[in-house]
C-alpha cells in the first residue's frame, strides 16, 4: 500500500506525492516552478548513539584511502638496501666456487 497524497503549490499546480518514498523530508518541490511545498507539519529525528563512532571511523577510511592513493613526489631517492656481511660472505663464497668449477673444466 503507498502512501500518496496530492498537494499544490502557490501557483495552483497539483501533484501526487508518495509519503513512502518520502520519509526522511518534510517537503518537496513543485516539478513546475520548483517551490517548496511543506507535506509534514512535525519531523522528529533521533540519531543512533553509535552514530558518531560510525562518522570518525567513515572519515578516518577515507584519508586512510586517499592516502593510498597519493602518489610519492618525483625524483624522489631511490635507496639500495644494504647488503649484510654474512650474505656478502655467502655470496663471495658462491662466487668463488664458481670460478673454481669454470678453471676445472
Amino acid at each position: 500500500m503507498s502512501n500518496k497524497i496530492i498537494v499544490e503549490c502557490s501557483q495552483g499546480c497539483r501533484f501526487p506525492v508518495n509519503l513512502d518514498k518520502h520519509k526522511d523530508r518534510d517537503y518537496v518541490f513543485c516539478p513546475k516552478h520548483k517551490e517548496k511545498i511543506r507535506v509534514r507539519k512535525e519531523h522528529f529525528f533521533s540519531p543512533r548513539l553509535d552514530w558518531e563512532k560510525e562518522k570518525e571511523k567513515r572519515k578516518q577510511d577515507r584519508l586512510d584511502v586517499k592516502e593510498m592513493k597519493r602518489r610519492k613526489p618525483r625524483g624522489a631517492p631511490i635507496t639500495i638496501p644494504v647488503m649484510s656481511p654474512l650474505l656478502a660472505e655467502i655470496l663471495a663464497a658462491y662466487r668463488k666456487r664458481q670460478r673454481e668449477v669454470e678453471k676445472g673444466e
